[in-house]
């Protein structure tokens, strides 16, 4: 196929071009990750290779090795790069790039980015892909400053603080929960200014692009969705906060003062939220709080960011639609407007895709893993919502629960809806209806 048949066959197709572009870097990054190079001792075989690489541009944060340890600072840069075109998605950088070199984007790839971005006009996503890909590296640049004074040490050298900054700072903004703590940031559980610099990060990276871009440009974002979103996240944020505050206070954080119990508690649901990082061990938690963190995983950040899971306006809409059934409404409504019932059936659609797949993979993995219940669970979901959060299973993973992991991370990461997109495209399509009849339901 010539390559304008190519750019034509995917100008229609951005669901397609987002699941090869993602499965190609995920294979790239596994073939370098496998060398000797990347690792300090022996060299990653493929199966760990491949869940590294997948969890890395699927920005999840699930780890079967102690990152910092197993791997060289060639294998953490690889990683590293694989965390940043993950966040951003490739087919974002590489129109990034083109317009960055005054090249301009051909036909096939504007119609391309045109659809994968909801944008009518040319002009409008040429500026928001300058927006996107500046306001990144503006706010991982930031972020990186605040950690590298915070993280300053007189005896190691600025070079070294700085380049964990730089590390944390691309991490947290795009996600992922990759550390270069063997502890994650449990050693800095009383250091308020590290946790609030990576919780700032995730929320700005998990919020979305299309709501960011305004904001860089001093402009508030316009309509329902922007609202939806911020609202929904406020919400499960400090809703989650409080819980965990509650309930962990005479449990794992007793004896800690009350400013460091809070500033976990609302770092853990911030980073539940598809992030990925810990301060806290999470193991020693009780059932009630796992059962909020897998809850606040599953719905993960907004549409359009780094983080995944099935999007707060998804819930959002879901919340609304039960609200207009209760209340007798046929229209599904939101400060003055009516949202389109096809949004309400696909965000259903959404919920239960993503629920068949948490069933159908924690039924697997109960099978090929001898890990309890609760902790494989609290995996699956974990890989679903390209979280990273783990209660310590993952090392201890079998060859075969690395694939089931790697596949619904890469799953998770370009949506369920998506990957049933692709399934369904060449299924037949009828242009008649059959007559109505009602169903007896609830």
């Amino acid at each position: 196929m010539q390559k304008r048949g190519i750019l034509a066959y995917y100008a229609s197709r951005p669901a397609q071009l987002l699941a090869v572009s993602f499965f190609l870097t995920i294979a790239v990054g596994t073939v370098l990750l496998m060398l000797p190079l990347a690792a300090t001792g022996a060299a990653a075989n493929i199966y760990d290779a491949l869940f590294t690489a997948t969890s890395a541009v699927c920005v999840t944060g699930l780890t079967v090795q102690d990152t910092p340890v197993f791997f060289t600072n060639f294998g953490l840069v690889v990683i590293l790069l694989l965390i940043q075109v993950g966040g951003l998605g490739i087919t974002t950088i590489s129109s990034a790039a083109a317009l960055a070199i005054k090249r301009g984007l051909g036909l096939g790839q504007r119609m391309v980015m045109q659809q994968m971005m909801d944008q009518t006009y040319y002009e409008e996503l040429r500026d928001l892909l300058k927006r996107i890909v500046r306001g990144t590296f503006l706010i991982e640049g930031v972020g990186a400053l605040v950690l590298s004074i915070a993280w300053y040490d007189a005896n190691a050298g600025y070079l070294s603080g700085l380049w964990k900054a730089v590390f944390h700072a691309v991490s947290a903004f795009c996600n992922a929960g990759f550390a270069l703590f063997s502890d994650n940031l449990m050693s800095f559980q009383g250091h308020p200014v590290v946790l609030v610099t990576h919780a700032v990060l995730i929320v700005v990276g998990g919020i979305g692009f299309t709501i960011i871009g305004p904001l860089l440009s001093f402009r508030l974002p316009r309509g329902i969705h922007a609202r939806l979103a911020v609202v929904v996240s406020l919400i499960l944020i400090f809703a989650g906060a409080l819980f965990f505050l509650v309930v962990e206070s005479t449990r794992s954080m007793v004896g800690e003062p009350l400013g460091t119990q809070w500033w976990n508690a609302l770092f853990q649901s911030v980073s539940a939220r598809t992030a990925g990082f810990n301060s806290v061990d999470i193991n020693a938690w009780s059932d009630a709080p796992v059962l909020v963190l897998v809850i606040l995983m599953f719905i993960g950040a907004s549409p359009g960011s780094t983080g995944g899971g099935i999007k707060t306006t998804t819930i959002g809409v879901l919340v609304l639609s039960l609200v207009a059934v209760v209340r007798g409404r046929e229209d599904v409504e939101y400060h003055g407007r009516r949202i389109p019932q096809d949004i309400v059936t696909k965000s259903i659609s959404i919920m239960l895709l993503s629920l068949a797949l948490v069933t159908v993979f924690t039924l697997a993995l109960m099978i090929t893993e001898t890990a309890p219940f609760r902790s494989i669970l609290f995996e699956v979901v974990s890989a679903f919502g390209t979280v990273g959060l783990s209660l310590g299973i993952t090392p201890t993973l079998t060859s075969v629960g690395k694939v089931l992991l790697s596949v619904l991370m890469y799953v998770g990461r370009i949506g369920p809806l998506t990957v049933a997109m692709i399934v369904g495209e060449h299924m037949v399509r009828t242009k008649y209806k059959y007559p109505e009849e009602r169903i007896m339901v609830g």
